[in-house]
C-alpha cells in the first residue's frame, strides 16, 4: 500500500501488506460531465437508474479520517484539493471514507461508532436506540453519505456500503448499523442494501423533512454478502446490489487493511 489510507482495490490481487496506504479511488463520473453530489443523508436523493460497468472499473475506497494514528497524535496527512470530512477531527468514534475512481471524487460516507457521546440518530430516535443498547447490541451509524447522482455504477455503490459493513461489523463487532434517511427515499436503501424499519417518521427540524430510521442487521448483512459478493452474473431479479459487492477474497483484504491501518 502507497502512504496514505488504502481500503479497497477492486481486481487488484496484490496483497495488503505489500501495498503502500494510499489515497485512492473509488467511483467515477463521465469525463464530459461535471459531478453532480447530493446528500442522502438526512435529505437523500432520488433513487433512479444505477448504470452498469461491464467489465468492472478499478475502483478505490480510502479511509480519509480516523483510525489510531489520529486518535494518539492527531496527527493527519492532507491532500491536495480533498474536501474533510465534517467533525471527523473532532469525533475520535467518526470515521470518514471517500470513494474515487479514475482519480475524480464520487462519494462520501462516515461510520459512527457509538460510545457514551451516543450517536446522531438519538436525537430523534433514543427510545428505539436504548433497548438495544440495553440488549447488549452493538450499533454503528452511517452519517454524511454522498453521491455523485450522475453516474452511480452499482459496483462502486455496492462497494461503498460493503465497507462500511465491514468495518462496523467484521473489524468492530457491531450488531446493527444504523441510518437516518428522508422517508421518500428510504424505500430504496431498504430494497437494496439490506436495511429494515426501526424507526417511524419523524421530523428533522434543522433538515426540514420527516425522516425514518433503518437499521442493517450486520451479521445477516455480512452473511449475504459472503454468498453472493462480486457475483453480478446472478443478480437478475435480486433487488438487492449485494452480488454487486466485494468477493470474499477482496473482503477479507479490505478487513485485513482496515485492520493494518489502526481502525480497531
Amino acid at each position: 500500500m502507497r502512504q496514505t489510507h488504502l481500503i479497497s482495490a477492486a481486481g487488484e490481487n496484490r496483497n495488503a501488506s505489500d501495498e503502500a496506504i494510499a489515497d485512492s479511488t473509488v467511483f467515477s463520473e463521465p469525463a464530459t460531465q461535471g459531478a453532480r453530489f447530493r446528500a442522502l443523508t438526512p435529505v437523500g436523493a432520488d433513487p433512479g437508474p444505477f448504470s452498469e460497468v461491464s467489465p468492472r472499473d478499478t475502483f478505490r475506497i480510502r479511509l480519509s479520517q480516523g483510525g489510531t494514528r489520529r486518535r494518539e497524535t492527531g496527527a493527519k496527512r492532507e491532500i491536495q484539493g480533498e474536501p474533510k470530512i465534517p467533525g471527523a477531527e473532532q469525533d475520535p468514534f467518526l470515521f470518514g471514507f471517500l470513494a474515487h475512481h479514475d482519480g475524480r471524487l464520487a462519494g462520501s460516507m462516515s461510520v459512527r461508532l457509538d460510545s457514551a457521546r451516543g450517536l446522531a440518530s438519538d436525537e430523534l430516535y433514543r427510545d428505539e436506540l436504548d433497548p438495544l443498547r440495553g440488549g447488549n447490541q452493538k450499533l454503528a451509524e452511517l452519517v454524511q453519505v454522498s453521491v455523485d447522482m450522475n453516474s452511480v455504477p452499482r459496483r462502486v455503490l455496492a462497494g461503498m456500503f460493503h465497507t462500511a459493513y465491514l468495518f462496523a461489523g467484521a473489524v468492530h463487532g457491531c450488531d446493527y448499523c444504523l441510518l437516518a434517511v428522508g422517508t421518500r427515499h428510504a424505500e430504496f436503501f431498504y430494497a437494496s442494501l439490506g436495511f429494515d424499519y426501526v424507526g417511524g417518521e419523524r421530523v428533522n427540524r434543522r433538515a426540514g423533512a420527516p425522516m425514518a430510521l433503518l437499521a442493517a442487521h450486520l451479521p445477516t448483512v455480512l452473511e449475504s454478502l459472503a454468498r453472493i459478493g462480486g457475483r453480478p452474473e446472478i443478480a437478475t431479479g435480486d433487488p438487492t446490489l449485494f452480488s454487486h459487492g466485494f468477493s470474499p477474497d477482496e473482503a477479507a483484504g479490505v478487513v485485513k487493511r482496515l485492520t493494518l491501518l489502526g481502525t480497531e
